[in-house]
């Protein structure tokens, strides 16, 4: 828990488990009939995971982009923290620097969160080291989505191929996760909330 004494609002983390359950809430709309049909004239409500959407659907996608770049964000240190408890690795400097990558003193976000950071916990755990392909593809979606959403950019003439490419990027990242941390410390049958193959199947 944290607060802002001069804003009187207080602060805690999304329970994990929400984030795997938005994220997966989301990816299944993005999949889906529905999702194809809501970048379509006439514009139509889209009833999108916390929430429904009664404007025009660049925006809500943007949201939804927004929302789910963080939450894979607030995700991997989570699992990190918990990798480095059950490996017994744990220790308060270590738990500082998951939570402040940028100490790691790289100059590109995608360094330290998804390189030193998890690299600091155990070597093989760099998404470098996993998968060079990803890691570079994960460069590449920092600098032209995650950065122009994160600083006012927002989605513009949509395609469903382009939104699906976007959202299943960050399904590799939660795939790459789940290859060293068990959902299942997440929750009891929380395996289920990585299986982003059901959400490739059209949904009305």
């Amino acid at each position: 828990m944290s607060d802002s004494p001069r804003f009187e609002l207080q602060f805690s983390n999304v329970p994990v488990v929400n984030l795997r359950r938005e994220f997966l809430a989301t990816h299944q709309l993005i999949f889906s009939d529905r999702g194809e049909r809501a970048i379509k004239m006439p514009i139509e409500p889209i009833d999108a995971p916390l929430f429904v959407w009664r404007g025009m659907p660049e925006p809500c996608f943007t949201v939804l982009l927004q929302r789910s770049i963080a939450g894979v964000e607030a995700y991997l240190p989570a699992a990190l923290i918990e990798t480095a408890f059950i490996e017994n690795r744990l220790s308060p400097d270590l738990i500082d620097k998951i939570r402040e990558p940028f100490s790691f003193g790289s100059s590109t976000a995608v360094t330290n969160l998804y390189d030193l950071r998890p690299a600091a916990v155990r070597p093989d755990l760099s998404l470098k080291i996993c998968s060079r392909v990803l890691y570079e593809r994960t460069h590449c979606f920092y600098n032209q989505i995650r950065n122009p959403v994160s600083h006012g950019g927002q989605i513009a003439n949509p395609t469903v191929t382009a939104l699906r490419e976007a959202f299943g990027h960050i399904a590799k990242l939660y795939e790459w996760i789940d290859s060293w941390y068990d959902l299942e410390h997440v929750w009891p049958g929380g395996r289920i909330l990585g299986d982003f193959r059901t959400a490739t199947v059209s949904q009305s």
